[in-house]
């Protein structure tokens, strides 16, 4: 387009300089043959060929003016024509450019959308086979004849954990080793503690997933060592109650239904089966004693221990008190001496019923 332009401009002064000189050639006079007379050519008036000279130089004058504004008039056209056509190619370059963008941006967003319309299809596809795949699984097995076993082939329905999830009666014996003491205001230094014996046999019934009830039948000794002076003379017996002990105990077991650490408290009685007195010094000897009617102490009794899984059953490691209340024999010499007890017992408990 430059060149076109400057190729216009050229002709267009060419055209200016030829119009000129065309011009010009217009004005010049021409020369004939006529022979001068001089007596003519001096009755000529001096005055016209200046006047002939003067508008001809302001003809040729204006001709140029016309001709330099005519070409300043094109070149500004020119120019103008040169910076709208710039300034439009500009405008096209940016409008292609932006299109171009645009372009890039719907292409890539066409793209993500087909990506993920892929992919949505191969999620619907596999859902569609899973679906499928447990449909046929089912309609299998709802094919399949229903296989029914025999009653007697049947597993019981009894917990694999019985101990915890319900009652159970459980039996078992136990041994003992008993620390007797006695206590009151009546009781002097010459008093001291007497270590027996004992055992039984013992139950328990359960009352639900750590409650029980453990009542106990034992054989126990009570009783108490005397030593000192007396009239200048030094003794040394022992007085020994052999009774038969009924404890009445709840159980509670911080683990599994007896399992685990345990604590039981409860009522006792004891029925004194004889009394033996042994006088070590005087030479005296055993002597016992059988109580004319029924005597029965009674107080109260509490332990704490731990029950062990061995076999089939539970070792019992247990530590007990008693404490005297009371008795059915009245005391006529009304002396205050209460007997208190200490045992360690070991013993081993099996379930019934299995």
């Amino acid at each position: 387009m430059k060149v076109f332009t400057k190729t216009l401009l050229a002709l267009s002064i060419l055209l200016v300089v030829t119009a000129q000189a065309q011009t010009t050639k217009k004005a010049a006079p021409t020369k004939t043959a006529t022979p001068v007379n001089k007596t003519t050519a001096k009755k000529a008036p001096a005055k016209k060929p200046v006047q002939n000279n003067a508008a001809r130089a302001a003809a040729i004058a204006k001709a140029k003016e016309d001709s330099v504004a005519a070409v300043n008039a094109l070149a500004m056209q020119m120019a103008r024509q040169i910076i709208r056509e710039d300034s439009i190619k500009k405008a096209e370059a940016a409008e292609q450019l932006a299109a171009e963008e645009k372009l890039k941006q719907e292409q890539l967003r066409s793209e993500q959308e087909a990506k993920k319309a892929e992919k949505s299809e191969k999620n619907v596809k596999t859902k569609g086979k899973k679906e499928e795949v447990a449909k046929a699984k089912s309609e299998k097995k709802a094919k399949e004849p229903v296989k029914k076993v025999p009653d007697e082939l049947r597993p019981s329905a009894k917990p694999e954990v019985a101990e915890a999830t319900g009652p159970k009666t459980w039996m078992g014996l136990k041994a003992m080793g008993i620390g007797a003491f006695t206590v009151g205001k009546d009781v002097t230094s010459q008093f001291k503690p007497y270590i027996g014996y004992g055992g039984g046999l013992v139950a328990n019934f359960g009352l639900g997933k750590h409650l029980s009830f453990q009542p106990e039948v034992l054989y126990a000794q009570e009783g108490a060592v005397l030593e000192g002076e007396l009239a200048g003379e030094e003794f040394k017996a022992s007085v020994v109650a052999n009774v038969v002990q009924v404890p009445l105990l709840l159980k509670y077991s911080f683990g599994a239904y007896n399992k685990g650490f345990f604590i039981n408290v409860g009522p006792y009685g004891n029925y004194l089966l004889n009394t033996v007195l042994n006088d070590k010094l005087s030479g005296t000897g055993k002597t016992t004693d059988k109580p004319e009617k029924t005597v029965i102490d009674y107080g109260v009794a509490g332990g704490l221990g731990v029950a062990v899984p061995l076999g089939k059953g539970r070792l019992l490691i247990e530590a007990r008190g008693t404490y005297f209340l009371g008795s059915t024999e009245k005391d006529e010499d009304g002396l205050d001496i209460k007997m208190v007890t200490g045992a360690f017992s070991l013993g081993y408990l099996f379930p019934l019923g299995r």
